[in-house]
């Protein structure tokens, strides 16, 4: 589902918001990974209430001006 232009700056600001509040940051690369590979890896995450979210470079780029 393709997202309108106020859809992907709702997206953009409120990462924005997120990565202002967090203490830390990692950038991963997930090609590769399968989809219950990533599910498990954000089931250990969740406990020490880390997130692990996908997000496309543009909406990152706009999220860190």
């Amino acid at each position: 589902m393709k997202l309108t232009k106020e859809q992907k700056k709702t997206v953009s600001k409120e990462l924005a918001k997120t990565l202002k509040g967090s203490s830390s940051i990692f950038f991963t690369q997930y090609q590769g990974l399968k989809f219950v590979e990533i599910d498990e890896l954000r089931k250990q995450l969740r406990p020490t209430k880390a997130k692990y979210k996908v997000v496309r470079n543009t909406t990152l780029a706009h999220a860190l001006k």
